[in-house]
């Protein structure tokens, strides 16, 4: 082997060196990038299933309070009917206790509708995200 050929040699060895170390940058990098992107998917997936469970959360708190107000009004009405007589003002009329026992019932129901149209779009949501 001449002296030419050994130069060329050299060379082509010290050509393979640097794309072997350009391949390993670049696939360190590439490989940088793949765990980048899979925390920010896992932080994203965490993320959403923190928010459905504060939500859920609230859902429950609704829906009780609705169920507390519900329950009041039908005793409020209860107490009403045990006054007939009193009168009261309010909605710009005056009502009587058999008046002021039906407008807590019918708030009552209203709300009782209220609280299962809630939950029966909690529930089809629970069914669309699973």
């Amino acid at each position: 082997m001449n002296a030419k050929q050994c130069e060329s040699c050299a060379q082509a060895a010290v050509h393979i060196d640097n794309v072997e170390n350009l391949y390993r940058q670049y696939r360190d990098k590439a490989v940088h990038l793949i765990h980048q992107q899979f925390t920010a998917n896992e932080y994203i997936i965490a993320e959403n299933q923190m928010l459905k469970a504060e939500l859920e959360v609230m859902q429950h708190h609704r829906l009780d309070a609705i169920a507390r107000a519900e329950m009041m009004l039908r005793v409020a009405a209860g107490y009403a009917e045990m006054f007939p007589d009193f009168e009261i003002e309010y909605d710009e009329t005056t009502c009587d206790g058999y008046c002021v026992a039906e407008d807590c019932r019918n708030s009552a129901d209203d709300l009782q509708a209220l609280a299962m149209q809630i939950s029966s779009i909690h529930d089809q949501s629970d069914e669309d995200g699973a």
